[in-house]
């Protein structure tokens, strides 16, 4: 296979990525696990963003809400999951949260579709050594998830916690991957986009994504004009938004009974 061809691939599989099932964990992975680290690098970082009709009316307006503390926070609420899901001690890892950074990174040697992150690869080494230090059998971290446009269908990109718009639609989202990594190799064994619990099976990742639609008028203007109570109450939302979905995303790693 040649170069433009591996490349046709990879975009094809970032492209379908989202409703692809998730491959399940070794049954013997589970039956061992007794104590698992819990460490997010998904939070810091608000991911503001209007589609206009035009790429010309396409506006990003990124902020740092690393104050808001959404790690600590999404860290417990999967801590949570870990105990109800994989009967495991959970213990979360905030002072190992700077060496997992380089999960964001791209999985190749410039931006485009096919190298997007979560690079799972790259936190190796941080997990081996949380893993020996902590006396642990697994860690999950959550990264950003950097994927076109699943929301709108537009050809604009979207990741991690951020605030979504275009004309009469809004929402704020919650766009990670939880990687289950094993301490033994220091490699993932599995990945899965954070889904909401959901009754049924969909092939649209859109019905699942972690979403809650906001006001149209507040999400279009400049952040910087947003007034406080506007940015508590987005804040308020962010924090309770995905408290169901780490549950079900990591039933989704279970093998079947």
């Amino acid at each position: 296979m040649n170069l433009p061809e591996r490349l046709c691939l990879l975009v094809l599989i970032a492209f379908s990525a989202g409703c692809a099932p998730v491959q399940t964990l070794p049954r013997e992975a589970i039956s061992q696990l007794k104590r698992v680290g819990v460490v997010s690098q998904t939070g810091d970082s608000l991911y503001k963003q209007y589609v206009g009709v035009t790429v010309f009316g396409n506006e990003r307006d990124p902020q740092d809400i690393s104050a808001w503390r959404l790690d600590e926070i999404y860290e417990e609420q999967l801590a949570a999951a870990v105990k109800t899901v994989f009967k495991a001690e959970a213990l979360i890892l905030p002072q190992y949260r700077p060496q997992f950074g380089e999960v964001n990174s791209l999985n190749g040697p410039y931006n485009a579709i096919a190298f997007w992150g979560p690079n799972f690869d790259k936190v190796a080494d941080p997990t081996r050594r949380a893993c020996q230090e902590q006396v642990l059998d697994a860690v999950l971290v959550v990264a950003r998830w950097q994927t076109n446009d699943i929301l709108g269908g537009t050809n604009q990109k979207v990741e991690g916690v951020g605030v979504y718009a275009r004309r009469g639609y809004a929402v704020a989202h919650v766009l990670s991957k939880i990687g289950f990594m094993d301490c033994r190799s220091g490699k993932v064994l599995t990945v899965g986009p954070l889904n909401k619990p959901s009754t049924r099976q969909s092939d649209n990742y859109r019905d699942r994504a972690v979403t809650a639609a906001i006001d149209t008028d507040v999400a279009a203007k400049a952040y910087s004009t947003w007034s406080q109570a506007e940015r508590d109450d987005l804040r308020r939302l962010l924090t309770e938004l995905p408290t169901d979905a780490w549950e079900s995303t990591l039933r989704s790693m279970l093998p079947n009974p």
